[in-house]
């Protein structure tokens, strides 16, 4: 290995504390390589070290090697950050050669390509006094929208709000879309903490994420009108069922692109993002991950429900979920 490159969730410029990276060709680093340590104190127990604390960027932070390491496993340390005590890993890239520069992968069979610590498009801060973030009344019950309580989102159903620096819902329904409209292939990523059920009973209750949305809200599209139906990718990540799902969905129908059993686990905080990827050939994929790895992913060529979809919107759904969120943020 020459190179490792990782990005930290860095919209607001935060510093994350006693930040380690260590290569090693044993899966239980019984012996490892330091390449990078900026735990001053040894609060981690791995030695103190001489380097930096830095500010995150979207640039990422890139460690060079002077020589190349024979290595196999990485492994990375933290403890927090100037705001609060979650680690936040967004990507990882290890590149074998000196300063060289990962490939993209395929699309088929595994399109995770090389991360470009693109751009933020669209965020979500929840810092500051308790208070709504967005309310389905503001959305219905005033001619701009509820422009006046947020700018970059609206609730369509439910309720989202500030609580202790956090994002909190248990809304029996919430729908929260962004205002902005031109969101195709992106990807959207935030950290979730399930604190339980809000009533409820049916498998499909859970929350989930969209992408490549267009609305019509109502039916008739009088309030908002994308396009002539309702559409747009699902991903499925806390469901009363225990499983994950990638759906499409076409003017009122749902067809399952990919599906897996897998279960969260309650009051543990998880970093879930989905992305869509335009493949250049006509075909896009969807991809679900959790903290930075993909757990299930789909092609969409149009066979099942029509065209794949380009649209439009990113959003956040649940249904008769009790949980937090943080750190939400749209990019490319």
């Amino acid at each position: 290995m020459g190179t490792v490159k990782l990005w930290h969730y860095f919209k607001d410029s935060r510093t994350y504390r006693d930040v380690i990276v260590q290569l090693s060709n044993k899966a239980d680093f019984s012996s490892k390589t330091t390449i990078y340590n900026n735990d001053r104190d040894n609060s981690s127990g791995q030695v103190a070290g001489n380097d930096s604390e830095y500010t995150e960027t979207s640039a990422g932070r890139t460690i060079s090697l002077a020589s190349a390491i024979d290595a196999r496993y990485v492994r990375l340390w933290s403890n927090g950050s100037n705001v609060n005590g979650a680690n936040h890993y967004v990507e990882v890239e290890v590149s074998k050669n000196i300063n060289a520069v990962a490939p993209p992968v395929s699309p088929d069979p595994n399109p995770e390509p090389a991360p470009t610590g693109g751009s933020s498009l669209v965020s979500a801060n929840f810092d500051g006094p308790d208070s709504a973030f967005v309310t389905s009344s503001a959305f219905w019950n005033n001619a701009d929208d509820g422009l006046y309580q947020n700018t970059d989102w609206f609730a369509e159903s439910g309720s989202l709000y500030r609580r202790s620096n956090l994002g909190y819902s248990n809304s029996s329904v919430f729908r929260m879309w962004t205002r902005q409209t031109d969101l195709a292939f992106t990807k959207m990523e935030m950290d979730v903490q399930f604190n339980g059920w809000a009533g409820g009973t049916s498998g499909w209750h859970g929350i989930n994420m969209w992408l490549n949305r267009k609305l019509r809200t109502p039916a008739d599209g009088n309030k908002i009108n994308d396009g002539s139906q309702q559409e747009g990718y699902a991903i499925d990540f806390n469901n009363r069922d225990g499983k994950i799902y990638i759906q499409k969905k076409v003017a009122g129908t749902y067809y399952i692109l990919k599906q897996d059993t897998w279960a969260p686990v309650t009051g543990k905080w998880y970093h879930w993002s989905g992305r869509v990827i335009d493949n250049g050939n006509g075909t896009s994929t969807i991809q679900m991950l959790i903290d930075g790895q993909i757990i299930q992913q789909a092609v969409d060529n149009g066979s099942v429900g029509g065209p794949r979809l380009t649209g439009g919107r990113a959003g956040l759904r649940s249904d008769y979920a009790n949980y937090n969120v943080d750190n939400l943020l749209i990019n490319r």
